[in-house]
């Protein structure tokens, strides 16, 4: 967490504020790049096109388990809205 706290004004200033989400993506990245992971498994966020994860531009594997009536505030009432 501290190599993300010394360099987050300066990503805030290029890429604008970052959420939590971003920033535990972050932490956990750094952390298997520091363990020598070769492969990991994350789960989405939120999910969608704004969705931290997707910078896994090419996985090796994707995977959806179900959809549900979550974060209905954000995603939409429906589980037709949410999937989108």
């Amino acid at each position: 967490m501290a190599d993300i706290r010394a360099n987050l004004p300066e990503l805030s200033q290029e890429y604008g504020a970052w959420i939590f989400g971003e920033i535990i993506l972050a932490a956990a990245l750094m952390w298997f790049r520091d363990l020598g992971a070769r492969t990991i498994v994350l789960e989405a966020g939120l999910g969608g096109r704004l969705d931290a994860g997707n910078l896994f531009r090419r996985p090796l594997a994707t995977c959806i388990t179900n959809v549900s009536l979550e974060h209905q505030g954000i995603l939409g009432n429906t589980v037709e809205q949410i999937a989108r």
